[in-house]
Protein backbone atom coordinates (compact mmCIF):
# COMPACT_ATOMS: atom_id res chain seq x y z
CA UNK A 1 0.00 0.00 0.00
CA UNK A 2 1.11 3.51 -0.76
CA UNK A 3 1.15 5.97 2.08
CA UNK A 4 0.09 9.50 1.26
CA UNK A 5 2.00 12.48 2.57
CA UNK A 6 -0.92 14.80 2.02
CA UNK A 7 -3.93 12.89 3.23
CA UNK A 8 -6.74 15.19 1.96
CA UNK A 9 -5.29 15.22 -1.54
CA UNK A 10 -4.93 11.44 -1.50
CA UNK A 11 -8.51 11.05 -0.32
CA UNK A 12 -9.67 13.36 -3.08
CA UNK A 13 -7.82 11.33 -5.70
CA UNK A 14 -9.24 8.07 -4.39
CA UNK A 15 -12.70 9.59 -4.39
CA UNK A 16 -12.42 10.67 -8.00
CA UNK A 17 -11.05 7.28 -9.04
CA UNK A 18 -13.91 5.56 -7.22
CA UNK A 19 -16.45 7.90 -8.81
CA UNK A 20 -15.01 7.30 -12.27
CA UNK A 21 -15.03 3.55 -11.72
CA UNK A 22 -18.66 3.54 -10.58
CA UNK A 23 -19.62 5.73 -13.53
CA UNK A 24 -17.96 3.31 -15.94
CA UNK A 25 -19.66 0.30 -14.35
CA UNK A 26 -23.05 1.99 -14.51
CA UNK A 27 -22.58 2.88 -18.16
CA UNK A 28 -21.53 -0.69 -18.91
CA UNK A 29 -24.57 -2.12 -17.14
CA UNK A 30 -26.90 0.25 -18.96
CA UNK A 31 -25.45 -0.79 -22.29
CA UNK A 32 -25.67 -4.45 -21.35
CA UNK A 33 -29.29 -4.46 -20.19
CA UNK A 34 -30.78 -2.31 -22.91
Amino acid sequence: MLTCNTFPLCLRVLNSIHFYFMHTVVQFLLKTFQ
